[in-house]
């Protein structure tokens, strides 16, 4: 009789002690039961599948319901592959089902390249001219097999000559959660931006030969340590070359007088970006780092190190107000970089009331702010007049007081204008932001910098990323 009675005294106290951890669970968790995707046509559903913040067939605690699925919904959107997405749960006891709605975009775009390549459109209205056009054909193949992947190919002619091609594939090892892309580039040009003469860009043209002659190729893996974090590793090879009558211009343009800079690149990425709408961002904040090393010794023509750091952060402060700023820190470490690889103000990077200035250095800094006031806040709109993949598409329209700030330092061996270096660069200015269809950005802006000049600038990149 003992024996039996401790049997079963120790099996109710043993089901009682460790039931009770299960029970608890149960009542405070949901289980997802499973997970309705609507209208998908060419994305297949397991693609979207890795881009929501829970998996099926898990528990979700409820109080971090609402913020998973908001989350899922801007990882989806900022694919920026869909017009729309939207997420409904429905929950019977602790079971719940979720739909999500997305509305794809057009994937297939055709790309006619009838452009003029001057360094800004505030230039070419200052100076119009058709001495820069380019004319192409290419094709913009988004979502190219249902899997998120991008596919990009096509060339021009005119003033630049360029074969180029890419390919994106996320998840192309599901288990790792690694992407992998390649980029491709050859290009000939007749006109090198060679230097700059007091911050005013100094071009060479040659008639009848091809002034430089380039190759660039770029291989990247990156691995996804969450739907917002991260970590990249690029290898990359640049090969230019350059007509014999540059050392009579731009003697220092190179590293070296043989006409040629070749150097593998290798790179890595860091990037945390945690903000609400990528193409326009109101709440969130984002970190990027990167350090790259280029050149390999007897193999390369010169060898140089290259630093990023990047940090922005939004906040809504009131129904229709909103504050931003984004800090940037670019250091390169040595003393022969050939000029075109230096870091620069006023081609990728720009301090807003000195866009019509290209100032190269080996250390940059920048601080930028916005405070916006939402005129239209920003929505979701549709139009009968468009398209069905066209006719949902975000607007609004926000006034803008901005800030910024900057110091432009070089320690290379090519510093052969020093205007506006070694010295603190500030403006401040109005302008008008309105987001429109398909991600794009239209911004007009009125500046006002330390040099005492007022300035009027358009552009569709937005200035804080």
């Amino acid at each position: 009789m003992q024996p039996a009675f401790f049997r079963l005294f120790f099996f109710i106290l043993g089901w009682t002690w460790f039931s009770q951890p299960i029970y608890l669970l149960s009542q405070n968790s949901i289980y997802l039961r499973d997970v309705k995707f609507i209208g998908l046509k060419k994305t297949k559903p397991q693609a979207l599948l890795r881009f929501l913040e829970f998996e099926p067939h898990h528990v979700i605690a409820p109080n971090r319901l609402p913020q998973l699925l908001e989350q899922s919904s801007r990882n989806i959107y900022n694919t920026g592959l869909f017009n729309k997405v939207e997420i409904q749960d429905t929950l019977i006891e602790d079971s719940l089902s979720l739909q999500i709605t997305v509305k794809e975009r057009w994937y297939i775009f055709p790309q006619p390249y009838f452009l003029l390549e001057e360094r800004t459109f505030t230039d070419f209205v200052k100076e119009p001219s058709t001495k820069r056009l380019t004319y192409g054909m290419g094709v913009d193949w988004q979502n190219f097999t249902g899997r998120l992947d991008n596919l990009w190919a096509g060339f021009t002619l005119g003033y630049s000559k360029r074969f180029f091609g890419y390919y994106f594939l996320p998840y192309a090892f599901p288990k790792s959660k690694v992407d992998i892309s390649f980029w491709g580039l050859y290009q000939k040009n007749k006109e090198v931006n060679i230097g700059s003469i007091n911050g005013k860009l100094f071009r060479f043209f040659l008639n009848e030969n091809d002034f430089q002659e380039s190759h660039k190729y770029i291989l990247s893996f990156s691995k996804r340590v969450s739907n917002i974090e991260k970590a990249s590793f690029e290898l990359g090879y640049t090969y230019k070359s350059f007509h014999d009558s540059l050392y009579f211009f731009r003697e220092n343009y190179l590293t070296n007088r043989k006409g040629i800079e070749y150097y593998p690149t290798f790179r890595l990425i860091y990037k945390y970006d945690k903000r609400d709408v990528y193409a326009f961002p109101l709440e969130g904040y984002k970190f990027f780092a990167s350090a790259e090393y280029n050149g390999l010794g007897k193999w390369s023509s010169t060898n140089f190190i290259k630093l990023k750091l990047n940090f922005s952060q939004f906040h809504p402060i009131k129904k229709r107000w909103n504050f931003g700023y984004a800090g940037y820190f670019h250091q390169s470490f040595g003393y022969k970089i050939p000029y075109y690889d230096k870091f620069f103000i006023g081609f990728s990077d720009f301090l807003r009331g000195y866009e019509k200035y290209v100032i190269d250095g080996t250390t940059i800094f920048m601080m930028k702010t916005d405070f916006k006031f939402a005129v239209v806040p920003k929505r979701i709109t549709s139009s009968k007049m468009l398209p069905g993949k066209f006719k949902d598409f975000p607007f609004g329209i926000y006034l803008v007081w901005l800030n910024d700030l900057g110091m432009v330092n070089d320690l290379s061996f090519n510093n052969d204008d020093p205007f506006l270096k070694n010295q603190w660069l500030y403006s401040t200015g109005w302008g008008i932001q309105i987001p429109f269809i398909y991600d794009s950005l239209f911004r007009f802006e009125y500046t006002y910098n330390h040099l005492k000049e007022w300035n009027w600038f358009f552009d569709l990149v937005i200035p804080l990323r």
